[in-house]
């Protein structure tokens, strides 16, 4: 009763008590939300450098199998081509 009377009354007794409060929580709650802050750009950083690793390997293997498959249609036309100059000769008189 006397912390009461002392504060002018106990509205302003529990006014001083919230105020101690959230002053005493603030740099604690502060350094929470900047270490959950560094967490997350951390995270994020992490998440955009794997995504660039992915993305260049999955460049490299379609540049691969493009050139793969360039090979094998080159090959193809090659002997195709081939065959056919052997194939118009049959009939001709040797």
């Amino acid at each position: 009763m006397t912390d009461a009377k002392s504060a002018g009354g106990v509205d302003n007794l529990i006014a001083d008590i919230e105020g101690n409060a959230v002053a005493d929580a603030a740099p604690r709650l502060l350094a929470i939300g900047a270490g959950v802050g560094a967490l997350v750009v951390l995270a994020a950083r992490w998440s955009a450098h794997r995504y660039g690793d992915w993305k260049a390997g999955r460049e490299a293997r379609a540049e691969t199998a493009k050139a793969e498959l360039r090979a094998v249609v080159d090959t193809d036309a090659d002997q195709a081509a081939t065959s056919n100059d052997e194939a118009g000769r049959e009939g001709e008189i040797q």
